[in-house]
């Protein structure tokens, strides 16, 4: 029971760091499109850490209903230069990625889209 709260302590610790993130980001000194990558990271930083902190704030009743539903409810879509393909499960969507980048395509993203409290959320990787 201990390890278990010492591993909340840990993951409540790095939620934290992911929300307060700024990622280097200089108003003087980077590029428009520098501080337009670093400013993408820092929001996806910041959304990871709100998950984070959305699940441990849940009880277990909240976990097992939304490990149900999740798992049901995710859908992964692999952009090809802007073409959609849609897949069910991550693994067939990360195989299907790299597929495109060994033909030498690097205009490849996974968008997860998926549902926690019945807010649909979406994550570009």
């Amino acid at each position: 029971m201990e390890t278990m709260f010492k591993q909340e302590k840990q993951l409540r610790v790095l939620a934290k760091w992911l929300k307060e993130s700024d990622d280097g980001i200089d108003a003087y000194t980077d590029g428009d499109m520098e501080r337009a990558v670093k400013y993408g990271v820092q929001e996806c930083m910041h959304k990871i850490g709100d998950y984070l902190e959305e699940i441990l704030d849940m009880n277990d009743e909240q976990l097992i209903k939304e490990m149900e539903t999740t798992n049901k409810q995710s859908k992964y879509i692999v952009w090809v230069g802007g073409i959609p393909n849609h897949f069910d499960n991550l693994l067939d969507a990360q195989v299907h990625k790299k597929e495109w980048e060994d033909e030498g395509y690097d205009d490849v993203v996974i968008e997860a889209i998926f549902k926690v409290n019945g807010n649909e959320h979406h994550l570009f990787c």
